[in-house]
C-alpha cells in the first residue's frame, strides 16, 4: 500500500483548492460569454451598482415614452389621412357645384346623388376609429362623433355631433404634455356638411341660391380643413421630435448599461485560455502527487 507524505498531502490539498478556483472561474467565464453579460447580480458591481440601477430605470422610462409617442404619432397620421380625404371631398364638391350651376337645367349633373355620397364619405372619415377609439369626438372615444341623421343645411347647427369639447391630452415625457386631436363639430366640417346638404336639397329643386351658398361653404370648409391639418402637423412634429430625442437617450443608456454589464469577449476568452492551461497543469501535478509513495520519497 502506498503512503503519501504529510508535505505532499498539504500540497495535494492546496492544489485541489486551486483547481476548484480555476474551475469556478472557467464556469463563470463561459457563462459570461454565453449570456453576453459579465454582471449577473447588482452586488457584482459593488459601488457602481447604484449607477446601474439608475441607468436601467431611466432606460425603461425613455423606452416607454418613445413607444407610447410612436403610437400617438401613428394615430395623428391616421387622423391626418382622414382630414386629407375630407379636403379632397371639399375640392371635388366645389367643382361639382360650379359645373351644376353652369348647367342651369341640371340635365348633365347628378349633383344630388354625388353630394349624398360625399356626406357618407365625410361621416365615415370623422367616425374614424384607432385601436377601437373614436378620435374625432373629444374625450367621448366610445361613441361615434357624427350621427348623419342630425346633419342640416345650417353650419351653425351641429346637432349631428355626439362628442364633447374636451381636447385629448397625452403625457409625452416626464415633464411634458401635448393637447392634440380635432373635433368633428369644427366649423370646417360643419360648413362642408351643411353645403353638401344644401346641394342635396337644392339640386332637384333647381334652387340656384342654395347651390351658390353650397359653393361658398365648400370654399370656407376647405380653408378650415387645411388649417386643421396644419395644426395637427405641428403637434405631430413636436411629438416626433420628442420621440426621436427619447430614442437617442435610450440608445445612450443602453450603451451605458452595456459598458457596466456586458462581457468583454476577447478579454474573457483570453482568460479562459489561460485558466485552461493552468487547469491542465494542475491535473498533471495532481496525477503526479497521487502516485507518490514513501518508497518514492526514500529513493
Amino acid at each position: 500500500m502506498s503512503t503519501i507524505r504529510t508535505g505532499d498531502l498539504a500540497q495535494f490539498t492546496r492544489q485541489m483548492g486551486n483547481m476548484r478556483e480555476v474551475q469556478q472561474r472557467l464556469h463563470t467565464a463561459n457563462e459570461d460569454v454565453a449570456t453576453g453579460k459579465a454582471v449577473h447580480r447588482y452586488a457584482d458591481l459593488g459601488a457602481a451598482s447604484g449607477k446601474l440601477v439608475r441607468t436601467e430605470t431611466a432606460l425603461r422610462g425613455a423606452e416607454m415614452f418613445a413607444e407610447q409617442n410612436a403610437q400617438l404619432s401613428q394615430e395623428l397620421n391616421l387622423m391626418d389621412g382622414a382630414l386629407a380625404t375630407i379636403a379632397d371631398v371639399a375640392t371635388s364638391f366645389r367643382q361639382a357645384v360650379i359645373a351644376r350651376r353652369n348647367d342651369a337645367s341640371g340635365s348633365a349633373s347628378n349633383l344630388g346623388l354625388e353630394a349624398q355620397g360625399m356626406i357618407d364619405t365625410v361621416v365615415n372619415a370623422l367616425n374614424l376609429q384607432v385601436d377601437g377609439r373614436y378620435v374625432f369626438g373629444g374625450s367621448r372615444t366610445a361613441t361615434p362623433p357624427v350621427d348623419a341623421v342630425g346633419i342640416g343645411d345650417d353650419p351653425a347647427d351641429t346637432d349631428y355631433y355626439q362628442g364633447d369639447q374636451l381636447a385629448l391630452r397625452a403625457r409625452i415625457d416626464v415633464d411634458a404634455e401635448a393637447t392634440y386631436g380635432v373635433l368633428a363639430d369644427d366649423q370646417g366640417f360643419a360648413k362642408l356638411l351643411a353645403g353638401l346638404q344644401l346641394a342635396v336639397d337644392g339640386h332637384p329643386a333647381d334652387d340656384d341660391a342654395k347651390l351658390q351658398e353650397a359653393a361658398r361653404l365648400a370654399d370656407e370648409a376647405l380653408d378650415g380643413v387645411v388649417a386643421e391639418r396644419s395644426e395637427l402637423a405641428t403637434v405631430t412634429a413636436r411629438i416626433d421630435g420628442v420621440r426621436e430625442s427619447q430614442e437617442g437617450t435610450a440608445l445612450y443608456l443602453e450603451e451605458t448599461v452595456g459598458a457596466l454589464t456586458d462581457t468583454d469577449v476577447p478579454a474573457t476568452m483570453a482568460r479562459i485560455a489561460q485558466d485552461q492551461v493552468a487547469l491542465e497543469a494542475s491535473y498533471s501535478v495532481m496525477s503526479r502527487l497521487s502516485r507518490l509513495s514513501l518508497t518514492d520519497y526514500l529513493r
